[in-house]
């Protein structure tokens, strides 16, 4: 006897369950998923996903699941039309080069502010790079995050970056120097 729950098991042993989460101006209805490891999961998850949207909340959408590198080559895509190639060759540089190989295999959810805290310092002090280099790295970053959150609002929290500041320089005062040189 069939319950309308649309929750079944996959040939990978996960259960799957299927809502209803909108209808597409030709009338068609579009699905939304929901997995879990059991079928209780499951059933908790699209009840969740049902009650949002009778309150009116969008749900969330499941690009969660991606890497910070996937984030990355979108935000670089979208830019490449409204930048200069030498811009858009510049962040290209600095993506591969410096954030994906180190923030790049992270999900976006994990990645914090200590997180660039810490990536920051290694890029200053490990890879021995200048202030302006650590900038202009953190800035391709801050441009990158702030993607991410306006396609995942729900998942990420606000990262705060500090950037780092250039020594002051000391200035020596030039003295007077007498006749015969001493």
């Amino acid at each position: 006897m069939r319950k309308g729950e649309n929750i079944f098991k996959r040939k990978d042993g996960r259960w799957e369950a299927r809502y209803i989460k909108g209808y597409e101006l030709s009338g068609k209805a579009k699905y939304g998923f929901c997995y879990g490891k059991s079928y209780k999961e499951a059933k908790e998850k699209v009840s969740k996903c049902k009650a949002e949207i009778v309150v009116g909340r969008p749900v969330p959408p499941t690009d969660h699941r991606h890497r910070f590198s996937f984030f990355c080559d979108e935000w670089l895509r979208l830019r490449k039309s409204k930048v200069r190639e030498s811009t858009y060759i510049k962040y290209n540089t600095i993506l591969e080069k410096y954030i994906k190989p180190k923030l790049g295999s992270c999900f976006p959810a994990t990645i914090t502010t200590d997180t660039v805290d810490n990536f920051a310092h290694g890029l200053l002090f490990d890879d021995n790079l200048a202030v302006k280099t650590v900038h202009d790295i953190l800035v391709v970053l801050h441009s990158v995050l702030k993607y991410v959150a306006a396609q995942l609002p729900s998942l990420c929290a606000a990262v705060e970056i500090n950037y780092p500041q250039k020594e002051k320089r000391k200035f020596g005062y030039l003295t007077a120097v007498s006749k015969n040189g001493l």
